[in-house]
């Protein structure tokens, strides 16, 4: 009978001590879970009651050309474009917009025809060459970019694919666009993605990116980048744990100049159709949707521990 109870108390001990642990292990997921929750981490992170804790030390992304990314390297935030990069529409979005800002600069403030392109050319966005031109008022900046913004966006559909995408990435993640962050939230709405980019949507057009850069400025701006990991909270000398998915090489090119890890979307140029050389992109897909397989570090569901 002794040694029936010994046996009995080393068979029930761990199953005690495994209760106690599970409960502790409960709580400490649940204060986790309500600290990271408030500071904007994807629900992706937070998803099934696991908290995702980045990568293995030393892994490296499976396209060689991004580089190992070391015990401390790993990914800190991951920036997504997003017109013609979340979605792509043969460019009928990009067409809309050069169209009405030609339009307003013929028929509201009486320029030539094609004069809006020869700024686009020579200051990197007709906006900038308006203003440092003297073509157009300060107080009629917004008006022009609610009126250059407002077009159809029919064509974008639900993509429940690129929705499964997004929401497996496990790390910090925003729309960084040249787009005003209106256009940007109708686009996301379209695609039924608008909930997981939640207050999250970086606007080189924005007027908080004026202000903090102190100038108008275009999206290929290294200060548009800096402003960006200053949003987001990644320093400066840790520009290389950002990811950078893009259609532009002119963006792709102060992304690699800044230290990020860069992806191009889309492999034909939208005038002649000819394939397109980047060689500031680490990797090059053609549509958003292969982002998995080619780098499957970004989305790849990590160890918990």
């Amino acid at each position: 009978a002794p040694h029936q109870r010994a046996r009995d108390i080393k068979t029930a001990a761990p199953s005690a001590l495994r209760l106690r642990s599970l409960a502790l292990a409960g709580a400490a997921w649940a204060a986790c879970r309500s600290l990271l929750l408030p500071l904007g981490c994807p629900q992706a992170f937070l998803r099934g009651g696991r908290c995702r804790f980045g990568r293995r030390p030393g892994a490296a992304f499976a396209v060689s050309t991004m580089g190992a990314m070391g015990e401390h390297g790993g990914i800190a935030c991951v920036f997504f474009d997003c017109d013609d990069c979340l979605y792509k529409n043969e460019w009928r979005t990009a067409g809309h917009l050069t169209r009405n800002i030609n339009s307003y600069c013929m028929e509201v403030l009486g320029l030539p025809d094609g004069k809006a392109y020869e700024l686009f050319k020579e200051h990197g966005t007709a906006l900038r060459g308006l203003v440092k031109e003297n073509l157009m008022a300060e107080s009629q900046v917004d008006e022009f970019l609610a009126k250059v913004h407002d077009v159809p966006l029919d064509d974008i559909q639900p993509d429940p694919e690129l929705r499964e995408l997004i929401a497996s990435v496990p790390y910090p993640f925003w729309v960084f666009t040249a787009s005003i962050e209106e256009h940007a939230v109708k686009c996301l709405e379209k695609l039924g993605i608008l909930d997981l980019f939640e207050g999250r949507i970086i606007s080189a057009s924005s007027r908080d990116m004026v202000n903090r850069c102190g100038d108008y400025v275009t999206k290929h701006d290294r200060r548009c980048f800096e402003v960006a990991m200053a949003v987001v909270g990644v320093p400066p000398e840790q520009a290389h744990r950002c990811v950078f998915f893009d259609d532009s090489t002119r963006n792709l090119k102060t992304a690699k100049e800044i230290g990020w890890r860069t992806v191009l979307v889309g492999l034909h140029a939208r005038d002649t159709g000819e394939r397109i050389t980047c060689a500031d992109a680490d990797v090059s897909i053609d549509r958003i949707h292969e982002a998995r397989e080619a780098i499957p570090e970004v989305f790849a569901q990590q160890p918990t521990y």
